[in-house]
C-alpha cells in the first residue's frame, strides 16, 4: 500500500501547486510543482526509499476532506468567471445551492471516518458533487469562453455537415484569430450525442467524469485487499477543487480519464485489443495521446500495438480528406508553431520570468526523449508500474513545454487517482498472475 500513500500525498502537493491562481504562473507555484516532479521520479526509479506509516484509509480521509474543503474555498473564483454575459435571473440562488451542497459535503466528509453504511454516504456524496456540476452549467450558459466556443460550434458545423476545422470560430482576444479546432475529432463521439438531446455539451464531460467515478467505486467495492482504503478515490476525484472550473469552461479532459480507466480494466481483464481499442480513442482525441501506446509494447505484440494507432488514423483519415489544409493547420502546424505562454505554469515560464527569453525548443526534446527511453527500458509489465510510468511521463511532457495550461494540471490529477488505483491492482490477491504480483511489490517496497 506503500504506493498507494505516496499517489494521495502527491495529488495534494500538485492541487497545492497551482489551484489557487487556477494555473496562472507563480514563483511558490513552480517550485512545488518542480518538488512534485523530482519526488515522482525518485519514487518511480527508488521507490523502497518511501515508507509512510499512516494508514491508507486515513489518508485517503484527510485527503478528501482537504478537497472539499478547498472546493468550497475556490467556489466564489468560479461563479464570478468572466465572460459569462446571460448569467440566469436566479444566478444568486443557484450559487447558494452549490454552496450549501459543498458546505453539507464538507461536513458529512468529516464525520464521515466515524459513520456505518459508508457505501451508501458515498453514493450520496458523489450524487451532491453531480448536482454542483449540473447546476455550474445552468448558471453559465453560453459562455463566452474559447474553449467552450470551439467545441460547442464545432460540434454544430459537424451535425451540419460542415468541416469543423474550416470554420472561423469567435473571437475571443485580441490579436488572436481563431480559425482553428484544436482537438481531435474523437471528441465528437461524446459531445454530439448531447447536441442531439439538445444539451449543452459539457454535460458529456460531467457525464465521464459521473461514470469515472461510479467504475472506481464499483471496483473498489469488489477489491479485497486495499478495497477500503481505496473507497474513497472516486470521491477525491469528483471533488478536485478545480474541477467545477473545468466543468464551466468545458475542457474535454474528463474524457480522456475516462478512457484511460477503461484501458486499464481491460488490461487487468486481459481483453488486449479492447485496451489499445480505447487508447486509439484517447489519441483521437488529443494528439499528443499518440504516446500513451508505446508504455505497453514489452507485454503487447506489435499487432495489439498497431490497434490504437489503426483506431485513432480511420477517426482521423475522413477530416484529412475532408480538407488537408485545415487539418495539418489545426492539428500539426499550431501545436508545433503555437507561440508560448508565459503566464502558465511551466518550466518555460519560470526560465522566461528570470532570464527574459524561452528555452530553446532542443532542450525540450532532448527532455521528452530521454525521459521517454527511460521509462521505457524499465522493466514494467504489470498495470501497477505501466500506468505510473505513462502518467510521469506525460506529466513531464507537458511540465517541460512552452504552455501548461490549468486543465493540464487537472489531468495529471485525475491520472494520479488512476495510479492509485492501479497500484491497489498491482498487488491484489485478484490478480491471477502471482509471480508478476510479486515483482511488482519488491519493486514498490
Amino acid at each position: 500500500m506503500n504506493a498507494l500513500k505516496f499517489y494521495l500525498i502527491l495529488y495534494v502537493l500538485i492541487l497545492l501547486g497551482y489551484i489557487f491562481r487556477f494555473g496562472v504562473f507563480t514563483i511558490p507555484g513552480i517550485f512545488i510543482l518542480l518538488l512534485s516532479l523530482l519526488l515522482w521520479w525518485m519514487f518511480y526509479l527508488k521507490p523502497k526509499l518511501f515508507k509512510f506509516s499512516i494508514d491508507p484509509y486515513l489518508l485517503s480521509y484527510i485527503v478528501l476532506v482537504i478537497s472539499i474543503a478547498l472546493s468550497l474555498y475556490l467556489l466564489e473564483r468560479t461563479l464570478l468567471e468572466p465572460g459569462i454575459p446571460n448569467r440566469p435571473p436566479n444566478f444568486l440562488l443557484i450559487a447558494q445551492f452549490i454552496r450549501t451542497l459543498l458546505a453539507i459535503s464538507l461536513i458529512i466528509s468529516i464525520f464521515l471516518v466515524f459513520m456505518r453504511r459508508k457505501i451508501l454516504i458515498i453514493v450520496c456524496l458523489i450524487l451532491f458533487c453531480l448536482l454542483t456540476k449540473i447546476l455550474i452549467i445552468i448558471a453559465s450558459p453560453n459562455p463566452q469562453i474559447d474553449v467552450y466556443d470551439f467545441v460547442m460550434l464545432g460540434t454544430k458545423g459537424l451535425m451540419n455537415g460542415v468541416n469543423p476545422y474550416s470554420l472561423v470560430y469567435t473571437q475571443m482576444y485580441v490579436g488572436v484569430k481563431p480559425d482553428y479546432f484544436s482537438y481531435g475529432p474523437g471528441i465528437f463521439f461524446f459531445t454530439i450525442p448531447f447536441k442531439v438531446l439538445g444539451l449543452d455539451h459539457r454535460f458529456s464531460f460531467v457525464t465521464t467524469e459521473l461514470a469515472t467515478s461510479i467504475i472506481l467505486l464499483g471496483q473498489a467495492i469488489k477489491i479485497k485487499k486495499g478495497g477500503g482504503s481505496i473507497l474513497l478515490l472516486p470521491l477525491i476525484f469528483l471533488f478536485n477543487p478545480i474541477t467545477l472550473y473545468i466543468n464551466l469552461r468545458g475542457w474535454i479532459d474528463p474524457s480522456i480519464i475516462f478512457l484511460f480507466l477503461l484501458s486499464i480494466l481491460a488490461f487487468t481483464s486481459k481483453n488486449k485489443v479492447i485496451a489499445m481499442f480505447l487508447l486509439g480513442i484517447a489519441i483521437s482525441i488529443k494528439q499528443t495521446m499518440i504516446f500513451a501506446p508505446l508504455f505497453f509494447y514489452k507485454i503487447y505484440q506489435k499487432k495489439f500495438l498497431l490497434v490504437a494507432f489503426i483506431v485513432s488514423t480511420l477517426i482521423y483519415l475522413p477530416f484529412l480528406i475532408w480538407g488537408q489544409k485545415d487539418f495539418f493547420h489545426d492539428l500539426v502546424y499550431l501545436l508545433l508553431y503555437y507561440p508560448p505562454i508565459h503566464v502558465s505554469l511551466s518550466v518555460n515560464s519560470m526560465f522566461y520570468f528570470f532570464f527574459g527569453k524561452d528555452i530553446p525548443q532542443v532542450f525540450f526534446l532532448f527532455i521528452w526523449i530521454s525521459t521517454l527511453f527511460l521509462i521505457l527500458k524499465k522493466d514494467n509489465k504489470d498495470i501497477g508500474l505501466i500506468f505510473p510510468g505513462m502518467s510521469l511521463w506525460f506529466f513531464t511532457f507537458y511540465f517541460f513545454n512552452k504552455f501548461t495550461q490549468v486543465n493540464y494540471y487537472y489531468f495529471f490529477n485525475g491520472l494520479i487517482i488512476l495510479c492509485a488505483y492501479a497500484s491497489v491492482l498491482g498487488e491484489n490477491k485478484t490478480y491471477k498472475n502471482t509471480k508478476t504480483r510479486k515483482t511488482y511489490q519488491s519493486k514498490n517496497g
